[in-house]
């Protein structure tokens, strides 16, 4: 089927104790097993191992790329930062990333130096058991002599097909929660041979045992049956006849969970059982989110709708074209039954509230009171885009997400007692990400940046820089390969999406308060919900809406931001000199950027604190280029300079770039007494 590919892989591991091992990844040719046949329902074949692992590429080389900077230095300890052994699986297996799909593709693979096996990926695929093998001590003695590389044959490029048409049938017995599904999708542009198509938590994992989940049935082009492979949350599809217009067939069956990871969402009545469709750009295999919207005609036992969506541009947004029924929300149908409910009333907003168990009277009050608090928090977005809302309390598992706002009118939490920023952050999904669509193809998501930003308004002061630290700590242990750009069309990691979406974004919105004040930024908001509801709407957007509101000098400010890589390493530096008799503190931050990236823009505050931690004054500090001067007013009694007092600025906390160390940078000055 398909030709002769002979290529390898070679990344290096740091052990725990020092060691480091260089990842061998063994020739693959027609002639390898199939690692995945057995994990698919029959009678579905299976791709060839290389096609899958080809577009994993790019992030294995950014891999070893920092590897071998670590290398050249002999610096281990920023090697074992990079790649301990629980970081390397996470690399390999993560959920959303293409390191899963690498390890599951690569059955012979191993990694190794010289006779030294130190890990099996064949057995990480088969078992999820890791199996590690002491290195010899004539290894762990002469690392640097072996410098990790890659070498591979040229992999054809695919190019890119567009999704101009999306048709097909959904049957859903709401009392069995079975679905059965029959898509009909139409594609457009350059021939390609390979797709990739991303799919739900609803769709079972080959590795699962269980009868749970969604199943595929059967995929077809023009009644040609298409060889396919699903690995960890991606569908593959070798397409048998290429060309410039391509239509597909895809059936599945089966119960889906509706709870724990299962992420279902609503969008006017029309409830996703897919997240999304989008193309996505650049030199990966070309990716799809698979789209079925259905409307729930009665209460009733069978439920069924024909939908289509239709693209308003070539590479998305996307708008639903036609959906039949009347709709209608059906609470049981996304959470299960709960039998206990409440009704809780509010000036501006209702509130019916579920709970598996019986809520008291203490409960209830305490309930009342957080919503309170947080609709006060979020009272400058203006008026809710809801006259009520079903709040659901679900017994949830600790790896799912505390809170979830499914559709215009469902917000579904763990507990009553989750803090104040989460209530905050989902009722503020009301206007971002339901009355403004969350559609995105992008690494970043605008939307969680900014109920992210939003649930710190008027929360105690140091909650709120605890909450916006903890953020910011997410974002800086990002790896370099999956510090994408927010508008990046390549997506990393979910944990990349997650410290792109909630760290770096909440605190590109936070810089812009500190540029604008709070007021101004609000008013945007405002006007973002006023102008965009019920529209697609994405980073480009809310720049195009600054610039109408702020002019050119903010807006290009902001699309510098969500468009670049990456943050500065902020610094601060300097001592307490006499000037005309004042104390001042004379020094500098520098962004310590990597070689021939240009200096980042914005205001940095910087604040002189007492011995106690009171902030006896504060400055805003312009950047200006690489190291920006600074000569500052000392109040009596300061003992130390803080850089970003606050955490309201995206940056690094460690200085990056090829043969930089990677040390942590200071952000505080300690000053002796007067």
């Amino acid at each position: 089927m398909t030709p002769r590919h002979a290529w390898s892989l070679v990344a290096a591991v740091m052990l725990a104790n020092g060691a480091i091992a260089v990842a061998r990844l063994c020739e693959l040719s027609d002639t390898a097993p199939p690692l995945v046949a057995t994990a698919l329902p029959s009678p579905l074949p299976a791709l060839a191992p290389v096609e899958v692992a080809a577009h994993a590429r790019a992030q294995v080389e950014a891999t070893l790329a920092t590897i071998n900077q670590a290398l050249a230095r002999g610096d281990l300890a920023a090697a074992i930062r990079w790649l301990d052994a629980p970081r390397l699986v996470h690399f390999l297996r993560a959920h959303h990333g293409d390191g899963h799909e690498l390890s599951l593709a690569m059955e012979a693979a191993h990694i190794q130096i010289g006779d030294d096996l130190l890990f099996d990926l064949s057995a990480l695929a088969r078992s999820d058991q890791q199996i590690w093998t002491e290195p010899s001590q004539e290894l762990r003695s002469n690392v640097t002599q072996t410098p990790a590389t890659i070498h591979s044959e040229k992999v054809t490029e695919l190019t890119d097909m567009q999704v101009v048409a999306v048709r097909g049938a959904l049957q859903l017995d709401h009392v069995l929660r079975y679905v059965t599904a029959d898509l009909h999708l139409e594609l457009e542009g350059a021939p390609t041979r390979l797709l990739a198509f991303s799919l739900s938590n609803a769709f079972r994992q080959p590795s699962e045992l269980t009868d749970h989940g969604l199943r595929w049935e059967a995929v077809s082009q023009d009644d040609l049956p298409c060889r396919t492979v699903q690995v960890g949350n991606r569908l593959y599809v070798e397409v048998p006849a290429p060309g410039p217009h391509v239509r597909l067939r895809l059936r599945f069956a089966g119960a889906p969970r509706l709870n724990d990871y299962t992420y279902f969402s609503s969008r006017a009545d029309s409830t996703m059982l897919l997240s999304s469709l989008i193309p996505t750009a650049g030199r990966s295999l070309p990716s799809y989110d698979l789209l079925v919207r259905y409307r729930l005609e009665r209460p009733g036992r069978v439920l069924s709708a024909v939908g289509a969506v239709t693209p308003s541009s070539a590479s998305g947004p996307w708008q639903e074209a036609r959906v039949s029924g009347v709709g209608h929300t059906k609470l049981p149908l996304l959470i299960g039954d709960l039998p206990a409910h409440h009704r809780l009333t509010y000036p501006s907003l209702g509130v019916n509230l579920y709970s598996a168990n019986e809520l008291n009277e203490e409960e209830l009050a305490q309930i009342q009171d957080k919503i309170s608090l947080a609709l006060r928090r979020i009272s400058l977005l203006g008026e809710v885009p809801a006259r009520e809302i079903q709040l659901a309390f679900v017994s949830r598992s600790s790896r799912s997400p505390v809170g979830q706002l499914l559709g215009r009118d469902l917000l579904v939490l763990r507990s009553q007692r989750e803090t104040d920023d989460v209530w905050s952050h989902e009722l503020a999904h009301l206007w971002f990400g339901t009355l403004i669509s969350d559609f995105s193809p992008y690494a970043g998501h605008w939307w969680e940046a900014v109920a992210e930003y939003v649930c710190t308004w008027d929360l105690d002061p140091d909650a709120a820089e605890e909450a916006r630290r903890t953020r910011l700590f997410d974002y800086a242990d990002l790896e370099e390969f999956d510090d994408l750009p927010l508008t990046s069309r390549q997506h990393g990691s979910w944990r990349s999406e997650h410290a792109l979406s909630y760290g770096k974004g909440m605190l590109v919105m936070q810089a812009l308060e500190v540029k604008l004040g709070r007021p101004r930024v609000a008013a945007f908001l405002r006007a973002l919900a006023a102008r965009n509801h019920h529209q697609f709407t994405d980073w480009p957007d809310l720049a195009a809406l600054l610039r109408t509101l702020e002019g050119d000098e903010i807006a290009g400010w902001f699309e510098d931001w969500m468009s670049r890589p990456g943050a500065p390493a902020l610094e601060l530096s300097g001592s307490v000199t006499a000037v005309e008799g004042e104390q001042t503190f004379t020094g500098a931050l520098a962004q310590n950027l990597p070689e021939g990236v240009a200096p980042y823009r914005g205001v940095v505050e910087v604040a002189m604190r007492a011995d106690d931690g009171t902030t006896l004054a504060r400055h805003r500090v312009e950047l200006a280029g690489e190291r920006t001067a600074l000569a500052l007013p000392v109040p009596a009694l300061t003992r130390k300079v803080v850089l970003d007092p606050d955490v309201r600025f995206p940056r690094h906390l460690r200085v990056r770039g090829e043969g930089r160390d990677p040390r942590l940078v200071e952000t505080e000055v300690a000053l002796p007494p007067r």
